[in-house]
């Protein structure tokens, strides 16, 4: 770029600019809104509805036949992914079980994933807009 010299027009440019981009910068941060929104599921008897975005939704939590943990979740839409966490560092990715209807999807952590008298103590259930936590 040519060296010119700085104007008090040019200077002014600059100045104005800058602070038109700063006032821009502090107006989004303060004004944010991330649109996702984490709700907590208190159960009672294995079981908890909650509120959500896209409509309500329900949670009952349980062993199916195999003895597997497992997780259903009653809602319009499917969740985008369930995680299980068994401690604070571990952390598994319930995997989906066939013969979901369209409005009830199975999740479950095989018992071949976790150690000798492990169990998970929470789930999060991400929906679209939503992330629900499960403590168990």
């Amino acid at each position: 770029m040519a060296a010119e010299k700085l104007t008090r027009a040019r200077l002014l440019q600059i100045l104005f600019m800058m602070s038109l981009l700063i006032t821009a910068f502090f107006w989004r941060t303060f004004n944010h809104d991330t649109s996702i929104s984490a709700k907590t599921c208190v159960l009672h008897n294995n079981q908890c509805d909650i509120k959500a975005v896209s409509g309500p939704v329900s949670i009952r939590v349980g062993a199916n036949s195999s003895d597997d943990f497992s997780l259903t979740v009653t809602s319009m839409e499917k969740p985008t992914k369930v995680l299980f966490y068994i401690n604070k560092n571990k952390k598994i990715e319930a995997e989906s079980v066939d013969g979901n209807t369209d409005d009830k999807y199975v999740y479950t952590v095989p018992t071949s994933n976790l150690d000798v008298n492990e169990k998970p103590e929470r789930a999060i259930v991400f929906l679209n807009e939503d992330q629900v936590k499960v403590a168990f």
